[in-house]
């Protein structure tokens, strides 16, 4: 079975339904953005949603479109979240396609959102994000109130002596972890505003004013895996106190690392498999085998999914432009795509392959096809 490209698409910011084979695209069509939801099987759309109170920024120069939104699904209450650059964030029905409510997160702030990510639960959603330029992290916790989402209080966690350029949450603590431009991970106690400790990838890292750094945890299993512009890639057992936090594997590689997401399928309980996006534009897909009472942890390449080149130049950007996208029950990934088109042979997987671009990012997306 081959995988070959079927079709494309071009957006704003992307994210996979969770249980269905749909991707949501965030477009401009004229003075407004609409979000549209695509069948990945058939090609077809299925829904679109309407974003009037949301628009372009028109001012901003030298960057693009897509490095400034993010756009989520959230299942528990089973909406579409857009977040825009300004601080503006949006709530779609999913089924209706209605627009439920809109909350603004400027405060005293006039800059950009800079990172986003949030901790959903069945009272309450929990916002964290960054404003470009600003060091504070900053809290918002909203509650869920007659089908509404109403802001009720705002936090800054303060005294940050590095940029964070990715967050993460633990799934069941108030745990907050951001990938820092010191190469290393700092976790903070959202709730006491307060940071607990620093996790080191290795400790031969060089001390330079600025390091591309990314995460990804995985809420089944609580690990986190890290990578930085080094080519360090380290992984991390976060089911202790952060203050106990293990450090289970790590390794330098060839390449910085852009992008990592642990892949949600094809896991067992020895094993679990990592997507990596390398600064020579490469994605390559790891097996990541547990250590045991006798062995260590170790890693192991499985195959090279978009094969880079030795002197290809895309340096570490700290913006949102790079980034991997996994599907939670079906076998649908997509990642950064910096280079041209190719076709991909890897048993019976689908896989989403995005390219940058001036205008937004470009989607070519792969299907199983049989001769």
């Amino acid at each position: 079975m081959d995988l070959k490209f079927t079709s494309e698409f071009s957006g704003l910011a992307y994210c996979l339904h969770p249980k269905n084979p749909s991707l949501f695209i965030l477009s401009q069509q004229s003075d407004h953005l609409v979000i549209l939801e695509v069948d990945l099987y058939t090609k077809t759309m299925c829904r679109s949603y309407y974003c009037p109170e949301l628009h372009l920024d028109r001012s901003s120069k030298g960057r693009t479109e897509c490095e400034k939104y993010f756009l989520f699904f959230l299942e528990l209450k089973n909406q579409l979240m857009l977040v825009s650059p300004f601080g503006s964030i949006a709530f779609f029905d999913y089924e209706s396609s209605a627009l439920v409510t809109v909350i603004r997160l400027r405060g005293r702030h006039n800059h950009n959102v800079g990172t986003f990510c949030f901790h959903s639960g069945s009272d309450k959603l929990t916002l964290f994000y960054t404003a470009e330029g600003l060091k504070p992290i900053y809290v918002v916790t909203t509650l869920n109130f007659q089908g509404k989402l109403i802001q009720e209080s705002k936090k800054r966690i303060q005294k940050l002596t590095n940029t964070v350029l990715q967050l993460g949450c633990h799934p069941t603590t108030n745990l907050l972890y951001g990938a820092c431009s010191d190469g290393c991970i700092h976790v903070w106690d959202y709730e006491l505003e307060k940071e607990l400790t620093i996790l080191i990838p290795d400790k031969s890292i060089p001390n330079k004013a600025v390091v591309g750094s990314c995460l990804n945890i995985d809420n089944r299993t609580k690990k986190l895996a890290h990578g930085n512009a080094y080519g360090y890639i380290s992984v991390w057992d976060l089911n202790k106190v952060p203050e106990e936090h293990i450090e289970e594997f790590v390794v330098k590689l060839s390449f910085g690392v852009q992008a990592l997401s642990w892949l949600a399928i094809m896991h067992s309980d020895k094993y679990q498999y990592l997507l990596v996006t390398f600064s020579n534009g490469s994605l390559t897909m790891f097996k990541y085998i547990y250590g045991e009472r006798k062995t260590k942890a170790k890693m192991e390449e499985v195959c090279t999914l978009f094969q880079g080149e030795e002197n290809f130049p895309a340096p570490f950007n700290m913006d949102r432009t790079n980034f991997i996208l996994t599907h939670p029950v079906l076998p649908f990934i997509a990642s950064t795509w910096l280079k041209s088109k190719t076709e991909i042979s890897f048993k019976s997987t689908i896989f989403l392959i995005y390219q940058g671009t001036s205008q937004g990012t470009e989607i070519a997306v792969l299907s199983p096809h049989n001769q």
